[in-house]
Formats: structure tokens, C-alpha cells, sequence
């Protein structure tokens, strides 16, 4: 390509005088759409342009896979993006928009007609195109009709044809449609038979290797040649026919340059073809080498060392690496102006036990996620399995959803072991019909093993232990300083949620929701739960706050100090719901609670200074992980810089239990 675009820049050929070829250019096909679009290059596909490249074999496409990998809203939301407009029913949608959540699986049509309930004239329209899709390959004939006009129903057509319907995939992809460009007036890629046939002034041969230039019929007749004669098998064998059309191409061309490569597909060197072996010139071009003449805005920048320091893109890139190898903090590792505006008022709004951790143990991961708003990717196909931090917000509702059944009659203290359970069946029954309307949950068989799993976890947590005070009362979810709470209580709150909670000696307001609070009024004492529904780690008795990964119970205890003043004893614990079930209570809550609070404000004025340094502390799911600044040899090379920076009073922080 590089070839053919100096050839038209020098004034040599014309585009029409030029052509590439191979024996298969089928299996280039993609590269070369891809040069192509990014050199604006008049290339024209002789041999028919991959009906997969084209927006109406992309509709095809999308309808053969709704079919065959079932209803999942990312497969319905590209099939209506490509389908809408063609006149159809679909094109009845209000903006072509699906009025779910989503985050929602929707695998069959009854969760499909449950979410467009509340929506009659999307249902109306929708709902027949769900149902249709439901019934699979069966259906792909009247499917077609329905959902597909002029070139995308004939291609549809084509492939039903072709194949079967359960091969819908595999037919698509074989089908070829003709390149609108004109053949005279483009470059031609095309097959060495096809060349051949119309040679021209200039012709670069490809793929000059073993077992493709001359290709084997690959034919094992049951008959020796002896016997019965091979040309009378086939009277022009497809190693003759390579070698009368390369033979034509190189004698009719005023220029033809033939090539071969190196390795194959999958590594293995490969020798050139006996074709090209009589040729007196031969030279290795290396791939990383500088293109003589540039294709695309990349291979000049590759090309001109003096471009790539004019342009700020790659001078920024260019930068950044070399920032990466320093061990001095640089812009690139997130220091900022002193008293940059995001940062000030970051601090301003209420924080969460989560938002203090990463403040705490990964600034730069902070100012990521609360100050530019970045956020992780979502992969919107189903998985086999629920992510943690789903299952984690799973339990919690079962947990809160079952409590609130219970209380506050008969009460959670008083219920028996079979009220809890049956509490916890309808929770689940809920649950298990609801989620897949709101969440990307798994396939329905995995969905209900992963319910009744978080059924046995929520059981243990609510039975582990046997209330005998009188005066208990129970509350999960509970939200203060200003946190909302998901589903509306039917009981009132032990205090007003919208009452600010301080960090001690500062102006830090936090928010959150306790995963449980028992209050017993006549002994004036409270006892918040927090419950963790990962692996229980090697000595949990001996973790505190963790090194600031765990703040929930003190903060927990720091709400109840505040908003209950009458309480004389706070106790806070820790529940691992995985068996075996057990209670890790927290020692000295309102110390800890000090000690984060001089904590806090140390990395405030740090973060406020603009020294916004990667996070020191071993995070196994680090939020923001990209390729190279989360390696470890990075964190290595800057530690001594951050510890710099950071001050030595709050580097003493990290290594808190």
C-alpha cells in the first residue's frame, strides 16, 4: 500500500494501472479494508468486499445473533440501532430508545414484558419483535421479512440459502458483495487469476511462500497416475493454473514486485516459493522499519522524527514514558497546583467509609473516581458469575429486606428460626424476580444457585446468635448523615438520616448506611454489625481499620456517638458471613476514631498542597488499573518519592493494623 501510494504521488501510474494481488486475498481482506480506510486510498475489492463490512451486513449480522445467542439487551439494543430507520415496525420506537435500565439482563421475554410494563406503546411494538427472536433459528426466515429491507433482506436471503439457519454466523461471513468503486479507475486487489485475466502496468505479488505460490489441489485420488492418468482427473490443475498466471502478471507488467514473508500465522518460518526463487533480487525489510514513503498519518510521524516532536499528542505520550521511568514525582504521577479549585471543594461534600479509604491509601485513585468523575468500564455481557461487589450488595438486601419483615412485629429478637427463614424466602423470591429487571445478572439456572447461596450466607448471619435482651430493637441499611437509603423504611429510623455526622477536629462530613443496628433502649447501649461476604483473611481478630481499608466500624461508631447521645456503650463488630460464622468486635472505637481523624486531615493538606501520589498500600483490586502504572515496579521506583512528599507523619498511618 505504501507502494502504491508513492507510485501515485510521483506521477508514475495512474490508480487504474496499479493493482495487488495473491492467490487467497480472502484472508487479507480485513487488513486491507483497514489501510485502506486509513489512508483514503481508491482501493477496489475485484473480488467482492466482505458483506460483514457493510452496514447492511452488520444488520444481518445483528439479527443472526439475537437469534442464536438469545435475548440479552446488549444484543437487542444493537439489533434496534441498526434495524430502526428501514422502515419497518420497529421504526415506530420514540428515538429509537429503550425505556429499561441499562444494567438489566432481560434474557427471555417475560423479563423483557415485566420491564416495558410501565411503557404500553414500546411494549405494543416491541414485545411481538421479543417473542419472535425467542423462538431461535426457527424462525430466521420470518424474522428476516419482518426486520430487514433491500440489501440486508437479499444478503439474509442469501445466507439462508446457503446454509442451514443454525449456520447463520458462518454463511454471513462467506458472503462477498461488489465494491461500488470503479476497477478502472481504482488500485485493483484482487486474485493473481483475476490479474491475469486483465494485467496491468504495475503489480505487486504477495504472499510468494510454500504451499501458496503454486498452491496443492490438495487431492488424493484412490488411483495411481499409472493406473489412470491424473489429466484426466483434472485436465488443469490449480498448481499449473498459479504458475501460467504468475507467469502472464510478471511478462505483462512493466514493474512487478514480488514478496514473501518471513514466519507464518503462528510463528513457524516458512520458505519462499520456487516461483520467486529464480528472481536475482532479494531484500529483507524489517517491520519496524521506517516507511521510504508514508501510508497514513502514523507511518509519517514514525518516519520524520522532527514531525513527532512538533506534535503534542505524541510529545505528551513521549513525556509520560519517560515520566514513568523517573523515581521523582512528576505531573504524570498526579501532582497538580496548590490549591486547585476541583480539590478544594472536593472535601467539601459528605464523604463514605469508601471514599475515606481511597483518599487514605490511593489519592491519585481518589481524585480519579470523585473529582473527574472516571469510572470502570462495564462489560454488558452476561457473565457466568456474579461480580463481589454484586453478591456484597445481594446479601445486604436480603439482610435488610428480611429484618424489615420481621420488625417490629413479632420483632427480629423474638422471631423463631423458621419466621427467619420464611422472611428470607420471600426476600429472595424478590430478589430473584427483580434483579434481572435492574442488574446484569447471570443466566437463569446460575442466577438461582447464586440466590440460594446468598440465601445460606444471609441465614448464617441471622441466626449465628440467639437475642435474648427484651428491649432490642433491629434496623438494617441504616442511613446517616444525610445517605439514602434504597427502599423506603416501615418503621422509623433510631434518628433523623439527615442530621451531618463531623470527623472529630475537622469540618469532613460522612455519610453511609450501617449494614445492621440493634438498640437497646433501658441499657442506653447500640451494637453496629458490618458484613463482609468475601474470603476471611488470615487474622481478622487482629485488623482494626487495616491500614485504612477498613473504616466501617468506626465510622459506624462514630454516627452513633454523634447521633445518639444518650448512648452510654457503643460496640461495633465485624461478621464474616462464610462458614464458619464469627463476630470480630472492635477495640477501642473512639481512639480509632481520633486516630482516622488525624489521619484525614493529614492527607487533606497533602492532597489541598497538589501532591496527588499512586497508592503505596497493597490493593489487590486497585480501581483505575491500567497497564503500566500499576506494576509494581512503578510503585517501587516512586515509594521513596511518595514517602517524600507524603510527610512522615502520615506515611506512619500506612502501616496501621
Amino acid at each position: 500500500m505504501r507502494w502504491a501510494r508513492a507510485l501515485l504521488s510521483s506521477g508514475k501510474a495512474k490508480a487504474g494501472e496499479i493493482a495487488i494481488a495473491t492467490t487467497a486475498p480472502f484472508a487479507c481482506d480485513d487488513y486491507m479494508l483497514a489501510l485502506a480506510s486509513g489512508s483514503s486510498l481508491p482501493l477496489c475489492f475485484v473480488h467482492g468486499r466482505p458483506a460483514l463490512a457493510t452496514r447492511d451486513g452488520q444488520r444481518c449480522a445483528a439479527l443472526a445473533d439475537a437469534l442464536q445467542g438469545g435475548l440479552g439487551q446488549a444484543r437487542i439494543r444493537r439489533l434496534l440501532a441498526l434495524a430502526v430507520n428501514q422502515g419497518t415496525v420497529l421504526d415506530g420506537l420514540p428515538d429509537g430508545r429503550l425505556p429499561v435500565s441499562s444494567e438489566a439482563s432481560l434474557s427471555s421475554a417475560a423479563e423483557w414484558e415485566r420491564a416495558l410494563a410501565a411503557n404500553a406503546s414500546v411494549s405494543s411494538i416491541l414485545m411481538p419483535v421479543i417473542r419472535l427472536l425467542e423462538m431461535g433459528t426457527s424462525q430466521a426466515e420470518a424474522a428476516g421479512k419482518l426486520l430487514l429491507r433491500g440489501r440486508a433482506r437479499n444478503l439474509w436471503d442469501d445466507a439462508l440459502r446457503s446454509a442451514p439457519a443454525s449456520a447463520l454466523m458462518f454463511s454471513l461471513q462467506a458472503l462477498r458483495v461488489a465494491d461500488d468503486r470503479d476497477p478502472a479507475d481504482s488500485i485493483a486487489w484482487c486474485s493473481v487469476d483475476q490479474l491475469a485475466a486483465a494485467p496491468r502496468r504495475f503489480a505487486w505479488l504477495m504472499g510468494l511462500n510454500t504451499k501458496s505460490w503454486p498452491r496443492n489441489s490438495g487431492r488424493d485420488p484412490m488411483l495411481p497416475g499409472y493406473i489412470v492418468p491424473r489429466a484426466l482427473i483434472d485436465p488443469d490443475p490449480l498448481e499449473t493454473s498459479d504458475r501460467r498466471c504468475f507467469e502472464n502478471v510478471v511478462a505483462t507488467a512493466q514493474l512487478a514486485v514480488l514478496s514473501s514473508a518471513r514466519l507464518s500465522g503462528d510463528g513457524k518460518r516458512i520458505g519462499q516459493s520456487t516461483l520467486q526463487a529464480s528472481t536475482e533480487t532479494l531484500e529483507i525489510v524489517p517491520r519496524e522499519q521506517p516507511a521510504l514513503h508514508a501510508l497514513t498519518e502514523a507511518d509519517r510521524l514514525l518516519a520524520r522524527p522532527q514531525d513527532r516532536a512538533d506534535n503534542p499528542m505524541v510529545s505528551s505520550a513521549m513525556a509520560a514514558w519517560n515520566d514513568w521511568r523517573s523515581a521523582r514525582l512528576t505531573p504524570h504521577d498526579g501532582m497538580v497546583s496548590s490549591s486547585h479549585p476541583a480539590l478544594s471543594s472536593l472535601l467539601e461534600k459528605p464523604q463514605s467509609p469508601t471514599s475515606l479509604s481511597r483518599l487514605l491509601r490511593d489519592p491519585l485513585a481518589y481524585v480519579w473516581y470523585y473529582a473527574l468523575g472516571w469510572r470502570d468500564l462495564v462489560h454488558k455481557e452476561r457473565g457466568l458469575i456474579l461480580p463481589a461487589d454484586d453478591m456484597g450488595r445481594l446479601v445486604h438486601e436480603l439482610l435488610r429486606r428480611t429484618v424489615d419483615h420481621l420488625e417490629p412485629e413479632p420483632g427480629f429478637k423474638a422471631a423463631a428460626r423458621h419466621d427467619v427463614e420464611d422472611a428470607l424466602a420471600t426476600a429472595a423470591a424478590h430478589v430473584l424476580a427483580t434483579w434481572p429487571l435492574e442488574t446484569n445478572v447471570p443466566p437463569p439456572v446460575l442466577w438461582e444457585s447464586t440466590v440460594r447461596q446468598a440465601v445460606k450466607l444471609s441465614l448464617a448471619g441471622l441466626t449465628f446468635e440467639t437475642l435474648t435482651e427484651a428491649d432490642t430493637r433491629s434496623w438494617t441499611e441504616v442511613p446517616f448523615g444525610g445517605g439514602a437509603r434504597e427502599a423506603a423504611l416501615s418503621t422509623p429510623l433510631p434518628w433523623d438520616p439527615e442530621q451531618p455526622v463531623v470527623l472529630p477536629g475537622t469540618d469532613i462530613r460522612i455519610q453511609g448506611a450501617i449494614d445492621r443496628l440493634d438498640l437497646r433502649t433501658v441499657a442506653q447501649a447500640v451494637r453496629v454489625t458490618d458484613y463482609k461476604t468475601g474470603q476471611r483473611p488470615k487474622a481478622p481478630d487482629k485488623i482494626n481499620i487495616g491500614g485504612g481499608a477498613e473504616l466501617q466500624r468506626v465510622l459506624y461508631s462514630l454516627a452513633c456517638r454523634q447521633l445518639l447521645p444518650d448512648i452510654t456503650r457503643v460496640a461495633a463488630r465485624l461478621i464474616y458471613l462464610r462458614p464458619p460464622v464469627k463476630a470480630y468486635a472492635l477495640e477501642n472505637g473512639q481512639q480509632l476514631g481520633d486516630l482516622v481523624a488525624n489521619w484525614v486531615r493529614q492527607a487533606r493538606i497533602v492532597l489541598e498542597n497538589g501532591v496527588i501520589y499512586p497508592g503505596v498500600a497493597v490493593m489487590p483490586e486497585r480501581f483505575g488499573k491500567i497497564a503500566l502504572p500499576a506494576s509494581a515496579s512503578y510503585v517501587d521506583r516512586k515509594s521513596s518519592a511518595i514517602r517524600e512528599a507524603a510527610g512522615r507523619d502520615l506515611a506512619a498511618f500506612w502501616g496501621s493494623k
